[in-house]
C-alpha cells in the first residue's frame, strides 16, 4: 500500500486498465487491518491479500495458488564463521 513516490492503490488502478493477458499477478502484502482496504484491493483485481505479520508458508501458498505450480524452494549455501560468505575449506596438513 505504501511505496516510494506512489501508493499501492494507484498502481492497482493502473494495472486494472491493462488487458487480462498482459496484466501481472499481484499479491498485496500490507500491515493495514482495515476491511475497506481489502475490499477495495479485491475490487481492483489483486490476486491475493496478505496481512503482516505472516508465516512464509502463507506467501508460498499464495504464489503456488496464483501461478498454478509449486514455488521453488530457495537453495541456501552454508555460511562461514560470523555468518559471512561460504565456509572455507582448509587444505589438510
Amino acid at each position: 500500500m505504501m511505496m516510494p513516490k506512489m501508493g499501492g492503490f494507484p498502481v492497482l488502478e493502473f494495472l486494472k486498465e491493462m488487458p487480462d493477458e498482459t496484466r501481472p499477478k499481484v499479491i498485496m502484502v500490507t500491515a493495514n487491518e482495515g476491511g475497506r482496504h481489502k475490499a477495495y484491493a479485491e475490487m481492483l483485481g489483486v490476486d491475493d491479500y496478505i496481512r503482516k505479520p505472516f508465516a512464509m508458508d502463507v506467501l508460498l501458498d499464495a504464489i503456488e495458488r496464483i501461478l498454478g505450480k509449486p514455488a521453488p524452494t530457495p537453495k541456501r549455501k552454508p555460511k562461514g564463521p560470523g555468518g559471512k560468505g561460504p565456509i572455507q575449506r582448509r587444505s589438510g596438513n
